[in-house]
């Protein structure tokens, strides 16, 4: 059997201390045709369904379609920042939807390809190719490029720092962003004003020395876990980070205001990786982890 666990926003003045539980069982969302992947951000919904793509207006609630050629087949997955939409195909190409709020979108490839993987920001996006190479792309005022600066960039260029690096797995949140390499180290960069990159963070400097504190970090620095091998899996939400380990832990830092990160803390947020430990107490098996927004889900045996 497969559960999930659910560490839930909350709309009102009560924290959520500990995973809300769940069954598999959701309910359906029905659509007119069979749909391979849904996405959405602050304006439009996208879905797919076969090789078309499907865009919903969230605000006059009315849908178009993307004319797509037949290079532009075989689409698998969508990706959205608050303002940007890219989709990815079997081939590893990732495309950019441009012209949604012209309500005339089309469809345009990326300038790379072999992608494995695609995360987006709340305005900059992550992408991972088969070769382990890390690119980087849009806003960049708080260092979430990791390219050293905090200036925008259009056009995905790779990661200097990451260069000669192997890496397996990129998370972009809000205004930070995570890798985890081959040899499963674990690098965060961005904005660190809740502790998100598991650094001492300004908002809590009573408890560190002031040369200590991290603000922004331009470029990607190493996080160790404590007393642990190895990082499996990373998430980033808008401004907390989930971590599971090789050895089956959970680790989480960064916002907890509105109880994403699981567990009781003295403030609104924790800035170094700190164990929830309700999973090993109750000897459950983690199989995935996700992390999104304000919420973070956890997929158990």
């Amino acid at each position: 059997m497969v559960s999930i666990l659910i560490l839930v926003y909350s709309s009102n003045t009560t924290r959520k201390t500990s995973p809300v539980y769940s069954t598999k069982s959701t309910p359906d969302v029905n659509f007119d045709y069979p749909v391979q992947d849904w996405n959405s951000n602050l304006t439009h919904s996208l879905n797919i369904s076969k090789d078309n793509l499907n865009i919903t207006d969230l605000v006059s609630n009315t849908t178009v379609q993307v004319k797509t050629d037949k290079k532009q087949t075989n689409l698998i997955s969508i990706h959205m920042t608050d303002f940007q939409i890219y989709v990815k195909d079997s081939k590893g190409h990732c495309y950019e939807i441009i012209n949604v709020l012209e309500n005339n979108p089309e469809i345009c490839q990326l300038n790379i390809s072999s992608i494995k993987s695609v995360s987006c920001g709340a305005a900059h996006t992550l992408l991972l190719d088969e070769d382990g190479v890390v690119y980087s792309f849009g806003d960049g005022s708080r260092g979430q490029l990791g390219n050293g600066t905090t200036e925008t960039s259009t056009n995905p260029d790779k990661i200097p720092a990451l260069m000669g690096i192997d890496i397996k797995a990129i998370s972009a949140g809000s205004w930070h962003s995570a890798v985890i390499t081959s040899t499963d180290d674990l690098y965060t960069w961005g904005w660190n004003d809740k502790g998100q990159l598991g650094f001492p963070s300004k908002k809590n400097k009573h408890n560190h020395k002031e040369e200590e504190v991290v603000n922004i970090l331009c470029t990607p620095h190493w996080l160790d876990i404590p007393e642990e091998e190895y990082i499996n899996n990373i998430c980033c939400g808008s401004q907390h980070t989930i971590a599971l380990t090789g050895s089956g832990r959970i680790y989480g830092w960064g916002l907890n205001k509105y109880g994403q990160l699981g567990f009781n803390a003295e403030s609104d947020f924790v800035d170094k990786p700190t164990e929830l430990i309700f999973f090993r107490e109750e000897e459950l098996k983690i199989i995935n982890i996700f992390a999104r927004h304000w919420t973070t889900i956890i997929l158990t045996e």
